[in-house]
C-alpha cells in the first residue's frame, strides 16, 4: 500500500507516466475486502488534498464535491459487479492530483486540445470549425478508421494560410467533415489551434442531466478557474462523449435534454471513434448481441432501431469557446 502511495503522490512529478489503468485489480479470492485495495491509497490522501486547495483559498464546498465522485464509482462498481470495488483509478487520478474539480453539475479538468481542429473567427462574430493538415476522412465525414471502418475512398485534408484567407475543410453543424475546401477570407483569424489550453468537461452520474445546471456550471468555472489558477488562460471547453454525437437529433425530440445539452456544443469528429462509451456509460459494459439492449426508454429505443436499421454510434468531440 504505502509503494503504491508513494508512485501516486509522492514519487512523481506527473502521475499520468504510471500507467495508472494497468494496474492490476485484487480480486477477492486473496481477501474478500481485496477489491477495495485502491479505495485506501486513495482515501489516505484526502487530507493532503483539503491542506493544499485550502491553501489556494478554493472553498471547502468544492472540495469535498470534487472528492466525492469517488464514492460514485465505488457505488457504480457494486452495481455492476455486485460487491464493492474500485477500478478507477487513472481517472480518480485528477481529482486527487487537483487537475480536476466539479463545479456544480458538471467536472472540468485542465487540458489541450488535442485533435487536429482548429476554431475561426471573423469580424462578425461568426465561429467555424475546420480540420488542420494531413487528417484522413471517409467520405460520410468521419475520421477513415472511425467504428473499425477503413474506406477506400477516404480523403486527406488540407490546410493552407496566405494573405487572401485561409483554405481549409470546413466541419459541419452535424460535427461531420466537408470533402471540398472552404476558402476563408482573411477576415477571419484562427482563434483556437492544437496544443492550446482547454478545459476537459465531464458529467457525472448523479441525476437528470438538467441543462440550467449544466450552463450555471460552466459560467461558475470561467469565474472560477481564472481566480484560483490565473495562469492556466483556457481558450474552450471541449467535451468527448456519446452525448455529442449529432445522430442522437435524429431520434429524439428536440426538447429532450440530451439533445439540448447536444446544442450547447459545436461539434467535431473524433479519430478511433467507436460506440464503447456509448454502452459502458448506458449499459455498464460494451454488448455483443444488440438485442440485449431494453427498450426502458426513449433513448434505449433509439439506441436499438439505429442499430437495427445499420447504423453506428460513435463517441464524438464537442467545443464551447470561452467568453472572454
Amino acid at each position: 500500500a504505502w509503494h503504491c502511495y508513494y508512485m501516486l503522490f509522492l514519487g512523481h512529478k506527473n502521475a499520468q507516466d504510471l500507467k495508472i489503468s494497468s494496474w492490476p485489480a485484487i480480486p477477492d479470492t486473496v481477501h474478500k475486502q481485496a477489491p477495495l485495495f485502491y479505495i485506501y491509497i486513495f482515501a489516505q490522501h484526502i487530507p493532503a488534498v483539503f491542506t493544499y486547495q485550502s491553501a489556494l483559498g478554493i472553498p471547502r464546498p468544492i472540495t469535498v464535491d470534487t472528492l466525492s465522485d469517488l464514492i460514485l464509482w465505488i457505488e457504480k462498481f457494486r452495481r455492476y459487479h455486485g460487491q464493492f470495488g474500485f477500478d478507477q483509478m487513472h481517472w480518480l487520478n485528477n481529482h486527487f492530483h487537483s487537475s480536476l474539480f466539479r463545479l456544480g453539475r458538471l467536472q472540468f479538468n485542465f487540458s489541450a486540445l488535442a485533435h487536429k481542429i482548429m476554431a475561426l473567427k471573423n469580424s462578425s462574430g461568426n465561429i467555424e470549425l475546420i480540420l488542420d493538415r494531413d487528417t484522413f476522412m471517409r467520405p460520410d465525414g468521419n475520421y477513415d478508421g472511425a467504428d473499425s471502418v477503413f474506406s477506400p475512398q477516404a480523403w486527406q485534408s488540407t490546410f493552407t494560410c496566405s494573405s487572401g484567407g485561409i483554405n481549409a475543410h470546413r466541419i459541419n453543424e452535424r460535427g461531420l467533415a466537408e470533402k471540398e475546401a472552404t476558402l476563408f477570407g482573411p477576415e477571419y483569424k484562427i482563434i483556437l489551434a492544437p496544443g492550446d489550453s482547454v478545459l476537459g468537461m465531464h458529467i457525472p452520474e448523479t441525476g437528470p442531466l438538467d441543462i440550467p445546471q449544466c450552463v450555471e456550471s460552466i459560467k461558475a468555472a470561467e469565474i472560477f478557474f481564472p481566480r484560483y489558477f490565473p495562469s492556466w488562460n483556457f481558450s474552450a471547453f471541449t467535451c468527448q462523449s456519446w452525448l455529442c454525437d449529432s445522430q442522437l437529433a435524429d431520434y429524439l425530440e428536440p426538447d429532450s435534454n440530451i439533445i439540448k445539452f447536444l446544442k450547447l456544443f459545436r461539434l467535431y469528429p473524433l479519430p478511433h471513434a467507436n460506440d464503447h462509451n456509448l454502452f459502458t456509460q448506458i449499459f455498464g459494459r460494451v454488448l455483443s448481441d444488440y438485442n440485449e439492449i431494453p427498450e426502458k426508454s426513449s433513448l434505449h429505443r433509439a439506441i436499438k432501431k439505429h442499430i437495427q436499421q445499420g447504423g453506428k454510434w460513435r463517441i464524438s468531440g464537442g467545443i464551447i469557446l470561452r467568453n472572454k
